[in-house]
């Protein structure tokens, strides 16, 4: 499970000391913590599937055209992002399409992880 902090006290995407900078041919510092870890985390992943969420990211709503802020916003459809790389495009993707907001608050992202990590264990999915 991967949460990614889209609040505005990373500092605006388009400055250069933001922590969602990507400088032209380069990796912003969160591309590159994501592959870090990511790279890490999949040798233990048997398969390779990676829930991810954002928290703090206003965005308008498609279905109310109204602008929301969420603390836990599913990034792709559940068991969609395949490895790493599709990580980092389902990051790239959404950080353009969202603005940072907040306040910093991952209560929400706490009790989704812990609901996702009970239906894995209630579905067996123990390795």
């Amino acid at each position: 499970m991967i949460a990614i902090d889209f609040t505005a006290s990373n500092g605006d995407p388009r400055v250069i000391n933001s922590l969602h900078y990507c400088p032209p041919n380069g990796m912003s510092d969160y591309e590159k913590a994501i592959r870090a870890v990511g790279e890490i985390v999949s040798q233990y992943d048997s398969d390779g599937i990676f829930p991810v969420v954002g928290f703090g990211a206003r965005y308008i709503d498609q279905s109310t055209r109204n602008h929301v802020v969420s603390h836990c916003l599913e990034l792709a459809p559940p068991r969609t992002i395949v490895g790493i790389e599709q990580v980092v495009q389902v990051y790239k993707n959404t950080l353009s399409n969202i603005t940072l907001y907040g306040p910093t608050n991952f209560s929400q992202v706490i009790r989704w992880a812990s609901t996702e990590a009970g239906a894995d264990i209630s579905q067996d999915n123990l390795h």
